[in-house]
């Protein structure tokens, strides 16, 4: 079980043990079309990124979906690329950091953003590998400040 330090917004320090339960990739797809694979190697990309997250308390298992579409122009009428994927998280402390209140489970809005961070990273590195030696090999999945993302529902998986 791995070890992670997460220092969350009141004074307390939790130490939050976690390891990788499963990753899942729901969906990989890209568009070979001849007018795809024409674009120039410098041609720019839009992005539409969506995660979203569920929690088996029983379990003690957090999950991350996540879902990334890659456009060939800003009004992301044209995708060419998408990925979708879920990282379950076994927490072996899940009950030291969650609380119940008015009959549903909390769980702290820094520790589920700290989650979605790994699996962003782990998302950008499943997609650089899955792209190399295609038309897209130069994309690279951008950094996201996952702080500056809404609230994170801890009830809404993205995946069926």
């Amino acid at each position: 079980m791995s070890a992670l330090s997460v220092k969350l917004q009141t004074e307390n320090k939790i130490e939050l043990l976690l390891k990788i339960q499963a990753i899942q990739i729901f969906n990989f797809s890209v568009d070979n079309s001849l007018s795809h694979q024409s674009l120039s190697p410098e041609h720019s990309y839009s992005f539409e990124i969506n995660a979203g997250t569920l929690v088996d308390a029983t379990s003690k298992i957090i999950g991350i979906d996540f879902i990334a579409k890659i456009f060939t122009s800003q009004k992301m009428d044209d995708k060419v690329c998408e990925i979708a994927l879920r990282i379950s998280y076994l927490i072996d402390n899940f009950h030291d950091f969650t609380k119940i209140k008015d009959n549903k489970l909390i769980v702290p809005e820094n520790v589920m953003q700290h989650l979605v961070s790994i699996t962003i990273s782990t998302a950008r590195g499943i997609l650089f590998e899955k792209l190399q030696g295609s038309f897209l090999s130069n994309i690279i999945l951008p950094a996201i400040n996952v702080s500056s993302l809404s609230k994170i529902d801890s009830d809404r998986p993205l995946i069926q």
